[in-house]
């Protein structure tokens, strides 16, 4: 068996003080390097197997959690409950009343539909006869742009047409009114649609925007507008 401080030897004899000790001919002899060296060598193959052991234990226990939790059976997922802190209030109102068919829901509209002139939401307007003189639209004409739908024409009455004034640029309809018309599908609708502020373009009327040259874009809203219509 070696001392305990044997150990220490190979540290000591590199040091400073050791090489100032020792002599050019101090030199240990081969039995005890020998028996140095096994000493280290057996002390690392321990450190080696206790490391191993270490994570081989590891390595097993991991394996059965894995196999643990692939054993579970899978269960389905439990929905939530949701608990008051308090108890509801319960509150019970009259109900719904008699369904109206479609007659009395009419009479009924009727009774709170206040009548309104034409002129009160379409602005000023015109007849063949005004427009012929005012503007200088002959009713040929005037006819010729009906048929075409490049015109809006309101009927007052049975068979009488008045003309919005504002429609007219230079004693002509301004360009887009056939096919703004034409999306819209609705005359009376098509020319209040034009007179009322539009939030698409800033609270400008559409009619507004025709006359300023924007054609494509009105057009365009109005398909927008009405495209579920």
């Amino acid at each position: 068996m070696l001392d305990a401080t044997v150990h220490g030897l190979p540290c000591w004899l590199g040091s400073p003080a050791a090489k100032r000790e020792r002599s050019p001919v101090d030199v240990l002899p081969f039995e005890t390097l020998q028996e140095l060296h096994q000493a280290d060598d057996s002390h690392a193959k321990v450190e080696q197997g206790r490391l191993e052991g270490t994570v081989g234990a590891r390595t097993v226990r991991f394996n059965e959690l894995v196999a643990q939790i692939a054993a579970e059976p899978e269960t389905a997922q439990k929905p939530l409950k949701l608990v008051a802190k308090a108890a509801a209030e319960v509150s019970q109102g009259a109900g719904l009343d008699q369904v109206l068919s479609p007659e009395e829901g009419r009479a009924r509209i009727g009774k709170y539909a206040t009548p309104t002139k034409v002129e009160d939401w379409a602005g000023s307007l015109a007849g063949p006869t005004e427009l012929e003189r005012d503007f200088g639209v002959a009713r040929s004409t005037l006819h010729t742009w009906q048929k075409q739908g490049a015109v809006i024409g309101l009927l007052v009455g049975v068979r009488k047409h008045t003309f919005p004034t504002e429609q007219f640029v230079d004693g002509r309809p301004v360009a887009g009114l056939a096919a703004i018309v034409k999306a819209i599908g609705n005359l009376r609708v098509a020319w209040l649609w034009l007179r009322e502020p539009n939030p698409g373009f800033a609270g400008v009327t559409p009619l507004a925007r025709l006359k300023a040259g924007a054609t494509d874009k009105v057009v365009e809203m109005a398909h927008s507008n009405f495209a579920d219509a």
